[in-house]
């Protein structure tokens, strides 16, 4: 809803009640969640130092809180609008996180060692690391909930 004219956005125009609260849930959490691991890290970090740079602290924790709101918002079938196939999705997620894993593999072949970071460093690779983990773990959410509601579509067609 865009708040300044009331008026729905495109977003909301392509989902449903039910998947609109549910995104909005989800967002709540994720957001939370986010305050939540900004202090922790606060805490983590004054008392046993920077694990790695500011920047790759917060896109660490900002890629958790956006993995915990993508993959919930997939699992309460929130994530797509149900008009489309979800395959074109899944295989884009699934070369991503290939893509991010195999920088890292061809890092750790040829280079002396992986940089997760540390105080001072770039920390790309943990930025590498995090990514694929991401849509790793989105391509695991979507075919997960396609099992679920084929299991559901199944029980549905028994019951008929």
């Amino acid at each position: 809803m865009n708040i300044a004219s009331r008026t729905p956005d495109n977003a909301s125009k392509n989902f449903d009640e039910r998947q609109l609260a549910a995104r909005r849930r989800v967002g709540t959490f994720s957001f939370f969640l986010l305050a939540i691991l900004v202090l922790v890290n606060g805490i983590i970090t004054d008392y046993t130092g920077p694990w790695a740079s500011p920047l790759t602290q917060g896109l660490v924790l900002f890629w958790v809180s956006v993995g915990f709101f993508t993959v919930m918002s997939i699992w309460h079938g929130a994530f797509l609008t149900g008009k489309g196939d979800s395959a074109p999705y899944r295989i884009l997620a699934a070369v991503t996180a290939l893509v991010s894993f195999l920088s890292l593999a061809k890092k750790a072949v040829i280079g002396p060692s992986i940089d997760l970071g540390g105080p001072g460093h770039e920390g790309t690779d943990l930025t590498f690391l995090v990514m694929g983990l991401y849509f790793t773990a989105v391509v695991v959410a979507q075919f997960l909930r396609q099992r679920r509601d084929r299991r559901e579509a199944f029980a549905e067609d028994d019951l008929d």
